[in-house]
C-alpha cells in the first residue's frame, strides 16, 4: 500500500461486527476520540483476559512447522485459515473498505469467518501488518469469543492458505486490549506497512450495558520463515 493510502487508512476507523442481545447483528463503527464511552469499571461482560506480552525469541519454537514454507510468498487471495492444534479451520474473505470507510469485516452472521483487509500488506509479506477482522458476539458463539477466552497460546501456529494452495504460517505472539477512546489513529498498532511481518487480528471486547463494544483486542502473530530457524540454530534448518 502506497504512502498516500497508508496515511489515509490510519485516519479511518476499525470496523467490527457486534451481535446485540435479542437483535440482528449490527455494524459497530469505532470512531476513536469522537465519543466518550463509560468508564471501564462501569462495563459489563468484560472478557476475562490476561494481555500477553511478546515472548522472548528463545521461548518459541523457531523451526519451520510441517506444512509451512520456509520462504513464504504474499498470498493474493487467502481463502482459509487454520488454528493448528485447535481443530478450527475457517473460511476467509478478501475485503477492502466498506461503505463507511472502514476496513471491511465479514457478514454479521458469519461467526467463524475472518476477513483480510486487501488494501494493506498481504499475508505472507516480508514486512508490515496484515490486518484481519473477525466477530465477537455479546452472548458468545463466535471466533472472537473463543480468542478472548484464551484459545491461542504463545507459539501456536496459524496457517493461511491461498486459492492456489499457497501457504503462509504465523506464530501467535501476543495480544493487546484497547478501549476505543484510547485509540491513536497515528499509531502503528493496527495499520503498519513497513514494520515486522505480522498479522493483526482485531475483534470486539468490553461491552457496556446497552450492548455496545467499547474495546478491541488485537491478536498478533509473527511470520514463520526459515530465517527464524537459522537465527536460532546458527545454520539452516530443514522443514520438519
Amino acid at each position: 500500500m502506497g504512502e498516500v493510502m497508508n496515511a489515509r487508512v490510519r485516519t479511518l476507523i476499525i470496523g467490527a461486527v457486534v451481535l446485540l442481545l435479542g437483535a440482528v447483528g449490527v455494524f459497530l463503527l469505532v470512531r476513536p476520540k469522537q465519543n466518550t464511552p463509560g468508564k471501564t469499571e462501569e462495563l459489563t461482560n468484560v472478557p476475562s483476559l490476561v494481555v500477553e506480552t511478546s515472548a522472548a525469541k528463545g521461548e518459541i519454537d523457531t523451526a519451520v512447522p510441517v506444512g509451512c514454507p520456509a520462504d513464504p510468498k504474499p498470498l493474493a487471495n487467502p481463502v482459509s485459515v487454520e488454528l493448528v492444534g485447535h481443530d478450527k479451520t475457517m473460511p476467509m474473505l478478501s475485503l477492502g473498505l466498506d461503505a463507511d470507510g472502514a476496513a471491511g469485516a465479514p457478514p454479521g452472521d458469519a461467526a467463524y469467518t475472518m476477513a483480510w483487509y486487501n488494501e494493506g500488506p498481504a499475508l505472507g509479506s516480508k514486512e508490515g501488518k496484515a490486518l484481519l477482522t473477525a466477530h465477537t458476539y455479546r452472548q458468545g458463539g463466535a471466533i472472537g469469543n473463543d480468542l478472548n477466552g484464551g484459545l491461542l497460546k504463545v507459539g501456536d501456529v496459524v496457517k493461511f492458505t491461498d486459492q492456489d494452495g499457497s501457504i503462509a504460517c504465523y506464530r501467535y505472539t501476543n495480544n493487546y486490549r484497547l478501549l476505543e477512546a484510547d485509540y491513536d489513529e497515528n499509531s502503528d498498532i493496527v495499520y503498519d506497512s513497513n514494520g515486522e511481518p505480522q498479522f493483526a487480528l482485531v475483534v470486539c471486547s468490553d461491552y457496556d450495558a446497552q450492548g455496545n463494544a467499547l474495546g478491541r483486542i488485537i491478536y498478533y502473530g509473527s511470520l514463520v520463515t526459515g530465517a527464524d530457524a537459522e537465527a536460532a540454530n546458527g545454520s539452516p534448518s530443514p522443514t520438519r
